[in-house]
């Protein structure tokens, strides 16, 4: 830094306003230190944060059919991993039960309503990411819920406008989000998520019949394929037997993050920026679907 001729100010102006003069550039080089040693310090502690991000937390999402084991998977995963679960929001959803007692009547709403959850599920796991540098393990995620609404819509549950509606929000939210690191998927045979379903006695889901699950298999292995197409690591277990866990923490544990460092945390955030901006006209499109204000 060059400083000002101290004799040319203090022989051409009055002592005091010179000695003035002179404490106000002390004090502004100073402060001008100060500032550049913040900014130092800032950005050291952003390339560390974002080194430390890169070699630590990952997204990963647990995939299957009803009955496959999703949940309790989620929760052994997270408590092995010291990662967060967020899991699927079955007993708050108002709209379940009468899907399943009037699948036509409820198809849509019941889609809309979860959509919204998941949106909100998926921006908490982003954010906890950022935040807490934690793994998240989501059990299901907004990715996923496309399988559920393209089985209503071929089923006839879903009108062709109701589901260039949903097809819209979901344009929309794959521009917002990025896809998850890890997607976990437990195969099993539609029968055998049947006789789990049956066997674990929530009573709104015993009418369920095995032709439903059949179809939800389906459209699960075309969506996984898409999910490889955008880069996501899908892995697939035989969970008929409920596997071992402790081969999909190895999965997990050894596969690539999509994005690292400073990048990812830069498209996190700005993800959950753009959520932020769009929030409002996002959760209007959505209740309108649902009816209600």
């Amino acid at each position: 830094m060059s400083y000002p001729d101290m004799t040319y100010v203090c022989t051409n102006m009055p002592i005091s306003l010179a000695r003035t003069r002179t404490k106000l550039i002390v004090l502004s080089s100073v402060r001008a230190f100060r500032l550049r040693s913040l900014e130092g310090r800032l950005k050291r502690n952003v390339i560390m944060q974002a080194a430390c991000f890169s070699s630590k937390s990952k997204l990963v999402v647990v995939e299957g059919n009803i009955g496959a084991g999703k949940t309790t998977l989620t929760l052994e995963l997270a408590e092995r991993m010291s990662a967060k679960a967020l899991l699927e929001p079955i007993s708050q959803n108002p709209f379940l039960e009468k899907f399943y007692s009037d699948p036509k009547k409820y198809a849509f709403q019941l889609q809309l309503w979860i959509f919204r959850r998941r949106l909100e599920l998926y921006s908490e796991a982003l954010n906890h990411m950022l935040q807490q540098n934690e793994t998240v393990i989501l059990d299901r995620s907004v990715f996923g819920d496309c399988v559920f609404a393209e089985v209503g819509h071929n089923d006839g549950n879903i009108s062709n406008e109701e589901y260039a509606i949903y097809q819209q929000l979901c344009k929309r939210m794959s521009k917002i989000f990025p896809v998850p690191d890890v997607l976990i998927f437990l195969d099993m045979s539609p029968t055998c998520c049947h006789r789990r379903i049956i066997s674990r006695g929530r009573e709104c889901e015993q009418g369920i019949p095995v032709e439903y699950l059949e179809k939800l298999d389906r459209s699960y292995h075309g969506f996984l394929q898409s999910m490889r197409l955008c880069r996501t690591h899908v892995a697939s277990f035989d969970w008929k037997d409920f596997g071992c866990v402790s081969e999909v923490v190895k999965t997990i544990s050894s596969a690539a993050r999509l994005n690292t460092g400073k990048e990812a945390m830069d498209g996190y955030q700005k993800s959950l920026e753009m959520l932020s901006t769009q929030k409002t006209d996002l959760w209007s499109f959505v209740s309108q679907g649902l009816q209600i204000k």
